[in-house]
């Protein structure tokens, strides 16, 4: 699929930003994710591999509870099904 493309405002800048939506592939890539021994006294690998952990566990749980979302056609397709009608 195709990533969003959109600017995101950095320090009062724009920067441009591409978006994907994940998927089993991905998590099994975040899983493995590990640092070198140089750097796993430093705070900030530890904490992001920490991140990236608990990050992967999250989305397995509603991946498996049909709660994620992997397509935006798809999901704007749910949206318009299920959003209330307005009778005037």
């Amino acid at each position: 699929m195709k990533p969003l493309a959109f600017e995101a405002d950095v320090d009062g800048q724009p920067k441009p930003v591409q978006m994907r939506f994940g998927n089993e592939t991905d998590l099994a890539e975040l899983r493995r994710w590990r640092s070198p021994a140089r750097l796993r006294t430093n705070p900030h690998v530890s904490d992001a591999l920490e991140y990236a952990r608990l990050a992967s566990k999250r989305w397995a749980y509603y991946h498996r509870n049909g709660e994620t979302m992997d397509h935006c056609r798809r999901e704007l397709a749910r949206i318009h099904q299920h959003r209330p009608r307005i009778h005037g």
